[in-house]
């Protein structure tokens, strides 16, 4: 196969979560060498940096924080990865607990709902208190299925409100109030980890999406934690090539598509490296930064204004911070062991709450001896014990928004269900070099199938722009 240049192709990435990882893998899996190189601030690679080993049952295992867990039909190109990777993966049936926590109370709150899953033996569901009562039952019964019969339908024939948020929805559909106040807000508020403000400000579009791809599924986890995947993914890259605990100090313009990066290195020396293309697999407020800093080295030009618009429609990404705390108290559990279940969500009884979270914890191992478990956004009243606490990690994460929405459109495109990139990928002409962005906010409700997306988009494009056959990579997830 012919090629424009005899060098190989200099590609920096910037950012090792899933994103970042999986754009370095599919652009070095090409026959032709590709030069890439990783950065990543953190002193190991970010899809298991806040992750922890605990011993259980003699054995030390490895906890992903956050929790990962995915359905085969909503993230489709993440299964298709890990198979080829040979990661393995279980299914999972989790069950559920649903409580509400007073400002008054004292330790972990009876459950209102219980849900034992699946594959447990007993009655599959247990309510109480008001649930109990026959006329709560029938109308969640009914509300469940008006939403994932109409996200069916909705999918199925290409017609959700466009415009419209979540919240606004669920206002005008035929489903019980108590069922989406007790259930189905604060289930997305803790899948999303967002509040519940978020999760009614959410595109009533893509959580349908989700709902018509998810509900009614297996779900599963990666067997023996995520750390297998980033070992899989870069193994092959030599490691003066993996540049952890390394911060980005300036991005600069070199010639009319050569990029610059200067950077200082985990043991405090400052260097400068000059890239075909630079990729971004950070979080859309960690690359403003960066690209302010390019944007103001290319004034006045075409392509200040190029990285201008850019920046207009990162900037109308937003994030919100969200909370895990990896710990072994069992004083923010229902009371009675016999309402533990794997997930164990409780909300603020306050209608007012709008602007909390719903807390999630889940049960990871549990023994006579110890009970190992993962706390995300946790209540001030039920926070974990510091002397019981494993780890505690801050994560912002990406919540969509109308305006987010209208923003990564720029980035990424959706052509029925053939997914693009958008104009402002990639350079002002159109031509060879540029500046890309992948990352979970790319697509869909921001998990991490967009990851996988995004990354194999802007793979396949920058092998394109240099002459190169990228059909390895649909070879991967097709």
């Amino acid at each position: 196969m012919t090629t424009k240049e005899a060098t190989p192709i200099r590609v920096a990435v910037v950012g090792s979560g899933l994103a970042g990882l999986a754009t370095a893998y599919f652009l070095t899996q090409s026959t032709r060498d590709v030069d890439v190189t990783l950065y990543e601030r953190h002193a190991t690679l970010g899809m298991d940096a806040e992750s922890v080993t605990v011993e259980h049952e003699g054995q030390h295992q490895r906890v992903d924080v956050p929790m990962r867990a995915f359905s085969a039909a909503y993230y489709p190109n993440l299964v298709a990865l890990y198979k080829h990777l040979r990661i393995g993966f279980d299914p999972q049936s989790f069950s559920f607990s649903f409580a509400h926590k007073t400002d008054d109370a004292h330790g972990g709150p009876v459950p209102d709902f219980l849900y034992r899953g699946r594959r447990n033996k007993g009655p599959r569901c247990t309510r109480r208190g008001s649930m109990a009562r026959p006329l709560f039952w029938v109308t969640t019964v009914w509300s469940y299925l008006v939403i994932v019969i109409l996200a069916w339908l909705y999918t199925v024939c290409g017609y959700t409100p466009h415009r419209r948020t979540f919240g606004e929805w669920c206002d005008s559909i035929w489903m019980a109030q108590s069922f989406v106040d007790e259930l189905l807000y604060p289930m997305f508020s803790s899948i999303m980890t967002a509040d519940i403000a978020a999760v009614r400000a959410m595109p009533t579009r893509e959580v349908l999406d989700y709902v018509a791809h998810t509900f009614l599924y297996r779900h599963y986890r990666v067997r023996g934690g995520v750390s297998q995947v980033v070992h899989a993914l870069t193994d092959h890259l030599p490691a003066d090539r993996v540049r952890v605990g390394t911060t980005i100090t300036d991005v600069f313009p070199v010639d009319t598509h050569r990029i610059g990066l200067r950077y200082k290195a985990s043991d405090g020396s400052q260097a400068e490296a000059v890239y075909d293309h630079l990729v971004f697999g950070s979080q859309a407020t960690q690359t403003v930064i960066m690209l302010e800093w390019y944007h103001e080295h290319t004034q006045p030009s075409s392509r200040a204004i190029f990285c201008a618009q850019q920046l207009a429609q990162l900037r109308m990404l937003h994030y919100k911070k969200s909370t895990v705390v990896c710990h072994t108290d069992t004083s923010i559990l229902p009371p009675n062991e016999a309402d533990w279940r794997d997930l164990n969500f409780v909300t603020p009884v306050s209608k007012e709450a709008h602007n909390t979270y719903t807390m999630a914890t889940h049960v990871i191992h549990r023994s006579p001896a110890q009970v190992v478990m993962q706390t995300t956004n946790p209540l001030p009243q039920l926070f974990p014990a510091a002397d019981k606490t494993i780890r505690q990690s801050t994560f912002d994460r990406f919540v969509l928004t109308l305006e987010g929405r209208q923003g990564r459109e720029h980035f990424f495109q959706r052509r029925g269900k053939r997914r693009t990139l958008g104009p402002l990928q990639g350079s002002p002409d159109g031509g060879g070099g540029g500046i890309w962005f992948t990352g979970s906010w790319s697509y869909g409700v921001p998990l991490l199938e967009g990851c996988v997306t995004s990354a194999r988009l802007v793979a396949e494009r920058i092998l394109q722009q240099h002459d190169l056959d990228p059909s390895h990579i649909a070879s991967i997830l097709d």
